[in-house]
């Protein structure tokens, strides 16, 4: 997927919220994150509802991600 592709994705899932777009976009186009957890932590973030829990330990190393502990 091209970057302009990525950011046209996220910009329509991420509708009003120009920052957590570009936010989203920034971690998969560095290679932070993929598309996926990409996306999850800028919805979490669009709701207020940070840190985005999660099993993944790739993922919740990522700014707005945290490790469900057990």
């Amino acid at each position: 997927m091209s970057a302009v592709d990525t950011h046209v994705l996220v910009r329509h899932i991420v509708q009003d919220d120009a920052a957590q777009s570009e936010a989203a976009t920034r971690l998969i186009r560095d290679g932070s994150a993929d598309v996926a957890d990409g996306l999850h932590i800028a919805l979490a973030a669009q709701a207020g509802e940070l840190p985005l829990w999660t099993f993944d330990r790739r993922a919740a190393r990522l700014r707005g991600a945290a490790q469900v502990e057990g």
